[in-house]
């Protein structure tokens, strides 16, 4: 019988790395733009609507300052 894969129970989005601060608790290293690579907002709700077609995760968004994020 082959092993099966556990369901998706917990998903990160880190929405941005860009931060103005630099917070001693924050494990994140704070950088002043918003990276070139990160995901726009169409593709990260085309990714997390293609999750929930097969799994209902609990969403966390993570990352830098989120205001930084003008699309969210």
């Amino acid at each position: 019988m082959p092993p099966t894969v556990p369901p998706l129970r917990l998903m990160f989005w880190e929405t941005t790395k860009a931060c103005n601060l630099r917070c001693q608790h924050c494990r994140a290293v704070p950088e002043a733009e918003r990276s070139l690579v990160e995901m726009d907002t169409r593709e990260a709700f085309g990714l997390i609507d293609q999750i929930a077609e097969v799994a209902r995760p609990v969403l966390v968004l993570s990352g830098g300052e989120p205001l930084y994020r003008h699309d969210i």
